[in-house]
């Protein structure tokens, strides 16, 4: 398998010499992508792996807006009122409804089903559960939805609709939302950087540091040609002018996670994130297709569950890719692959990229990274770039 992946990305991904081609778009490059996992596992189909790979971009752009959030609370000293986690969805849901295209809805929709598959089993809730800093995914899902469709209820109202949201919740909504996103960009209005205004402040360091050899190989290698660490240095760099350097990564961290540090300051997004999402997403669309399919055979619908459309429709579906992960709140995770092979992280969780670089000799501007050739043929860094994508 590692063999024919390496093969399939060099081939996707690498241009010969004296080569020009057009920049293919997010999807393509999702295309094919997912034309290489069907190609290595028969058993899964070319559509589902390819709405799948968009739901984990989307996905994991949301994570990163939820980081970002954490990055400008500590950066700026900004006043949270409650669990920071919280204030970090309101905030991630405030920077992307502040500039409402298309793709943002579907990172903000993408957040909101993520939250629901993830809602757990009652029955198996523990303390650790109830003393988590985050709350409840469901309760994340219900408060972002809230927040949606009271700041326009004909646009976000789809969302409101499938997570069954009642008209008298809806009409609340209205000035929850009003009160909480008005409130971020009250308090954000004094750091944002003025329009057409150098930066002068800290500066970007973005690096792809490489993945293990295999699945998460290729989700790199995705991540690497749709721009995505670049998308989020143009968001920032759009709005903010940073009183430190921050470093923008992704990188293998040994568990499920995303993360804001603080010292020195550096957002990452984690391959085995990438690949559990990727994993979760391929079960649901596998098991819907499979679902319908046998609604079409049998000429029935089933009726919905007593957990209502929020599960069913967004989290009821039968696995049938055979990929399985089980994600615990804690972070560990373990499961099988299409093939049937044990997947399991660590025993002791590490951030063994970041390890890397940090005890790399010859670090970069401020210590925060080592220049490329340090990490010979493990990592790339690439330029930040200066677009200016606005929320406001």
């Amino acid at each position: 398998m590692r063999r024919l992946l390496l093969a399939a990305v060099t081939a996707l991904f690498v241009s010969g010499p004296g080569t020009t081609t057009e920049a293919a778009t997010d999807d393509e490059i999702a295309r094919a992508v997912a034309e290489v996992i069907v190609e290595e596992y028969p058993d899964l189909t070319l559509d589902a792996v390819g709405r799948a790979l968009r739901k984990t971009w989307a996905s994991i752009q949301f994570i990163m807006y939820h980081e970002i959030a954490h990055m400008l609370i500590h950066e700026y000293q900004l006043p949270v009122l409650g669990w920071e986690e919280d204030a970090a969805d309101t905030l991630a849901v405030a920077m992307l409804v502040g500039n409402e295209t298309d793709e943002n809805y579907e990172t903000l929709y993408a957040a909101i089903q993520d939250w629901a598959i993830n809602r757990g089993d009652p029955a198996t809730l523990t303390n650790a559960h109830f003393y988590d800093e985050h709350s409840f995914n469901l309760q994340r899902a219900y408060h972002a939805t809230c927040l949606l469709v009271g700041r326009d209820r004909d646009r976000y109202g789809p969302i409101a609709d499938i997570m069954q949201m009642p008209d008298d919740r809806r009409e609340k909504c209205v000035y929850i939302s009003e009160r909480a996103l008005d409130g971020w960009r009250a308090v954000l209005k004094p750091h944002l950087l003025p329009r057409d205004a150098p930066r002068t402040g800290g500066a970007f360091v973005l690096d792809y540091v490489q993945p293990e050899p295999g699945m998460t190989y290729l989700l790199g290698q995705m991540l690497m040609e749709m721009k995505f660490l670049e998308k989020v240095e143009a968001l920032i760099a759009g709005n903010f002018d940073l009183p430190r350097d921050l470093q923008i990564a992704t990188a293998p961290c040994g568990t499920v996670n995303a993360f804001y540090r603080r010292d020195p300051p550096a957002i990452v997004m984690c391959y085995e994130m990438v690949f559990a999402k990727f994993s979760q997403f391929t079960n649901y669309e596998m098991g819907l297709a499979a679902r319908e399919e046998s609604d079409r055979m049998d000429g029935t619908t089933p009726p919905e569950t007593e957990t209502g459309a929020a599960q069913s429709r967004f989290g009821g579906a039968v696995d049938q890719s055979g990929w399985s992960i089980t994600v615990t709140s804690e972070g560990e995770w373990s499961g099988r692959d299409a093939s049937g092979n044990e997947l399991r992280m660590p025993s002791t969780p590490t951030t063994k990229g970041l390890d890397n670089a940090r005890r790399c000799p010859g670090r970069g501007r401020r210590g925060i990274l080592p220049p490329p050739a340090c990490l010979a043929g493990s990592h790339r860094r690439v330029r930040a770039s200066r677009g200016r994508p606005s929320f406001r």
